[in-house]
């Protein structure tokens, strides 16, 4: 890097030079901020950790954010994020024009600028894009760090002092309605934004109903990662596909800079205490074992048994961890059982809705457990009444189970039987939720839009499905295609001449305490099933929206796996409801 020049030399050197005639980037200060120009290339190798960096991208001067320690920000941050979602921005970029003028008046005020006030009021980093036309102010959402810049102190203090708090009562949060909290990610991830890196479709299913699919880029290759979200209004729509994708972008990285990859005999050794994998992989029948020799990666959670910190394998945690050859998954697991919340106490709550609700699916499914049927003219709530109509309208006969298993919270089982050839011959959906009219609205809104918008194409879904067997079901999607044609119908067959029971139309629940239910509903899961592993997924630019992420990991109830080679079952949960001895494999699941 060459010695320090003038503000004014180094503007010259913008002027005058492109990347291709800098062989050594040039720095100045301005301000009290060293400003270093270069190369896009220079930057992407060698990080800069204070100040700002400018720099040619195609025919537009990028002034980057201002990066400092105490802002946990840095070049590679930047970049790493834009080169990921480079095929965003692409609209961003003016490819040719002529006789380009660099306005230096320009570039001071937007260094000027990003200096004076480097973050907004929702703490997204400042930067501006220069060219012949326009100075363009640009947002930065830092939604997550690079490997350098990542959390160097350690979630698990924040645990710890999360649940002592409770338990004291120090700290109760009571809430109208849990999940409010989306005004701040809806600004931080407007679709004008490129750097937000979110593809916004919308989908007008009826006069009444809006449906909104997100994807966001996951990395470099052409890998993404989808939310959805329904309502009768555009807003909540898009707020709710947002809040889902970054609930499962949550779960695809470690937050923190320390990675632990070591063997349980060293762990042993050093008096760690760590969640054997083996005890689970036995409990499920899977006949591999992990060598108590063999390195594997771990990351830190919480133990509702001790109320201490304990290593768990990193593959319960994080479902898109990258794995190299000499150190496979332990298991191939999905976004189930993450999630996000105003709190942590909210977080847990709703990932342990979604564990419990997906292991009340499987264990009916697994052991043909026979649930208790809803008498649907009981139910009085419009909206669900309305979806219902819905649904029949496309041709599907609609039946609502309550599946609810050794905790008392509502969950459901939407089964829909399709009538005609060009029909599903079966869909399914579920959920939970501590209020009842919540829950059923849920899965039957989800009935509605998964058949609503497979109804395009069903007949190239029957034709696949005809031709499909079961290792060829590999992704989520191919779970309810498998099933798609009658032939497949006799797996349902336990689900025949139930008990018929009144719906319970609860009242709204106005106000809850969320800390004392949070540790209510760990209590009785724990009494249930045993020992609960809690994970604090929340990166820098989570926390900094107001929002926790979280993992909730429970080894004795039954997890979902999508994938004919990922699936596992849990042989002890399911042996509680039927005899399995000798029974070597299970029907695929069709949850979508």
């Amino acid at each position: 890097m060459s010695k320090p020049i003038s503000f004014y030399a180094f503007i010259d050197k913008i002027s005058t030079t492109r990347n291709e005639n800098i062989n050594s980037p040039y720095i100045t200060t301005f301000n009290g901020k060293k400003i270093v120009y270069g190369t896009k290339q220079y930057f992407e190798v060698h990080r800069i950790t204070d100040g700002i960096i400018t720099f040619w991208d195609k025919n537009e001067l990028i002034v980057s954010p201002l990066f400092s320690k105490k802002l946990q920000i840095c070049s590679k941050c930047f970049l790493n994020q834009r080169n990921t979602y480079q095929n965003v921005q692409e609209k961003e970029f003016i490819t040719s024009f002529n006789n380009f003028k660099f306005n230096d008046n320009w570039f001071t005020h937007a260094i000027t600028s990003i200096i004076k006030e480097p973050l907004d009021t929702f703490n997204l980093f400042h930067y501006y894009i220069l060219n012949n036309f326009e100075l363009k102010l640009t947002h930065f959402y830092r939604v997550s760090l690079c490997s350098k810049c990542r959390e160097t102190k350690d979630s698990e203090v924040y645990v710890l002092n999360y649940f002592n708090e409770m338990k004291r009562n120090q700290m109760p949060v009571k809430t109208n309605v849990l999940r409010s909290k989306r005004k701040k990610i809806r600004h931080v991830l407007a679709n004008e934004n490129k750097d937000s890196n979110f593809f916004i479709f919308k989908d007008l299913l009826d006069a009444n109903t809006i449906s909104t699919e997100i994807y966001f880029k996951h990395n470099d290759e052409e890998e993404f990662i989808s939310g959805i979200g329904t309502s009768s209004e555009l807003i909540d729509s898009e707020e709710m596909a947002i809040f889902e994708a970054l609930e499962r972008f949550t779960g695809t990285k470690p937050v923190s800079s320390k990675s632990i990859y070591m063997s349980m005999t060293e762990l042993s050794d050093k008096g760690i205490d760590y969640f054997d994998p083996n005890h689970y992989l036995s409990n499920a029948g899977v006949s591999k074992k992990i060598d108590n020799e063999s390195k594997i990666y771990w990351t830190k959670s919480y133990s509702s048994l001790t109320q201490s910190i304990y290593l768990i394998p990193e593959d319960f945690i994080y479902y898109k961890t990258l794995r190299s050859k000499d150190s496979k998954k332990i298991v191939n697991a999905s976004s189930n059982g993450h999630a996000l919340g105003n709190s942590m106490s909210e977080a847990i709550v709703f990932s342990i809705f979604e564990l419990l609700e997906r292991d009340a699916f499987l264990v009916h499914w697994y052991a043909n457990k026979k649930p208790m049927e809803i008498d649907k003219i009981t139910i009085c709530d419009e909206e669900i009444i309305s979806d219902l109509d819905k649904i029949e309208g496309l041709g599907y006969e609609v039946h609502i189970f309550k599946i609810t298993l050794e905790i008392d919270i509502p969950i459901y089982w939407v089964y829909s039987e399709g009538i005609g050839k060009d029909r599903f011959a079966t869909y399914s959906t579920s959920s939970a939720h501590y209020d009842s009219v919540t829950a059923l609205k849920s899965a039957v809104g989800e009935t509605l839009l998964a058949l609503s918008y497979y109804g395009k194409g069903m007949d190239s879904i029957i034709e696949k499905s005809k031709n499909m067997t079961r290792d060829e079901i590999i992704n989520v999607a191919d779970h309810p295609i498998y099933y798609a044609i009658q032939e497949r119908k006799k797996n349902f067959s336990f689900l025949n001449h139930t008990y018929r029971i009144e719906f319970e139309n609860s009242r709204p629940i106005t106000e809850i305490d969320l800390n004392q239910y949070c540790l209510s509903l760990i209590n009785k899961v724990q009494k249930n099933y045993g020992e609960i592993f809690i994970a604090r997924t929340t990166s820098k630019g989570i926390e900094e929206q107001g929002l926790e992420s979280v993992k909730v990991f429970i080894p004795g109830i039954q997890e979902m796996y999508f994938g004919d080679v990922n699936q596992i079952v849990n042989r002890k949960r399911i042996s509680k409801y039927k005899k399995i001895n000798g029974v070597k494999d299970f029907p695929i699941h069709p949850f979508p």
